[in-house]
């Protein structure tokens, strides 16, 4: 048994979910004078510092075979990182791509 089929899924998802909603909507993002949420985190840490936690949160969708066919990222990226050598973590939520309007409770919800 391997478990080279499951760890393939998991790599298309990271990789899905790194792509911030697709091409597109990055371009809209830096055609508005804006940066993506990855890198303003980049840009707050130190450089190569940054170790994202829950790339693979989201709604992943399959096909009746059981085989992936897309990834909607959540909207939160969280990770741990450097700021002038000192350890931090560090959230930041982002409008490019979501699975709802947001993901962290509003007041309403309680």
């Amino acid at each position: 048994m391997t478990w080279q089929p499951e760890i393939d899924e998991l790599r298309a998802r990271e990789k899905l979910g790194r792509a911030m909603g697709g091409p597109d909507k990055v371009k809209r993002q830096h055609d508005g004078g804006k940066l993506t949420v990855r890198e303003r985190v980049e840009r707050i840490l130190d450089p190569g510092s940054f170790h994202e936690i829950g790339v693979l949160a989201g709604k992943a969708d399959y096909d009746a075979s059981g085989k992936l066919t897309g990834f909607t990222p959540a909207n939160l990226v969280i990770g741990r990182g450097l700021i002038d050598g000192r350890r931090v973590v560090i959230a930041a939520m982002t409008s490019l791509c979501a699975v709802a309007p947001t993901t962290v409770p509003s007041r309403k919800s309680w």
